[in-house]
């Protein structure tokens, strides 16, 4: 047996997330985002939220550390449909919008 087909066998078969259904429509935004003071952090929550507005877990799971370890971090998240929601999304992780910065090209 090659070692290829041993990591393998030890690490299963591949997963793919397909019950998050992205956002229609939206314009891209920056964001710094930060821990509300004294919320419960809900990380999967967040990444979800982000991945809905076509932010990649790669890119998300960076961020949400430097969050979760008690910084923040300034996202550009490609496709907000309005960034109220976006915010109230947030909110329910225990995340806020510190600020949102101009979007490239715009």
């Amino acid at each position: 047996m090659s070692l290829r087909s041993r990591l393998r066998e030890r690490a299963g078969p591949r997963v793919q997330v397909r019950d998050v259904s992205p956002v229609p429509s939206g314009s891209p935004v920056r964001v710094r985002i930060r821990r509300t003071d004294g919320a419960v952090l809900d990380v999967p929550g967040a990444a979800v939220a982000l991945v809905r507005r076509r932010l990649g877990y790669a890119k998300s799971h960076p961020a949400l550390t430097r969050v979760a370890e008690g910084g923040d971090a300034v996202l550009l998240v490609p496709m907000v449909e309005s960034v109220a929601a976006l915010r109230s999304d947030l909110e329910r992780c225990g995340l806020e919008i510190a600020s949102r910065h101009r979007a490239p090209g715009r």
